[in-house]
């Protein structure tokens, strides 16, 4: 199974650009979704067979992933802030530090497979 990182799995263009500022909830709803679409291939394909490519530089996906973790925590805060603690208890858990332990985690002997998009073609491709 190969995922595109940009404008596929991750909101790279609307992110990046400035031009839509995500509620907490639509952060969550985009979360687990992407969360639980990776988690079901590898259910059904297995580690090994995942593939996230990108045509950003080294380290985007964990930057990019990292920064919207950051931004979702940063809007939880505030809503807990309004809200005096009373929230969802599935909206206290930040789908975006779930996606970042299932694709950097060393735990696994068959991580997903994180590369650019010329890298993953050369491969495919070898002469």
């Amino acid at each position: 199974a190969i995922f595109d990182w940009d404008d596929t799995l991750f909101p790279t263009f609307a992110k990046c650009k400035k031009q839509h500022d995500f509620s907490l909830a639509e952060l969550h709803q985009h979360g687990v979704i992407m969360y639980q679409t990776l988690c079901r291939y590898v259910e059904l394909c297995g580690r090994q067979n995942v593939y996230i490519v990108t045509n950003g530089g080294k380290g985007w996906v964990r930057n990019s992933l990292t920064s919207i973790a950051y931004e979702y925590s940063h809007k939880l805060h505030q809503a807990l802030q309004r809200t005096h603690n009373v929230l969802d208890q599935a909206i206290k858990q930040n789908p975006f530090e779930m996606l970042h332990r299932l694709l950097f985690d060393q735990e696994f002997s068959f991580p997903i497979v994180v590369m650019s998009a010329q890298h993953f073609y050369k491969t495919l491709h070898p002469h």
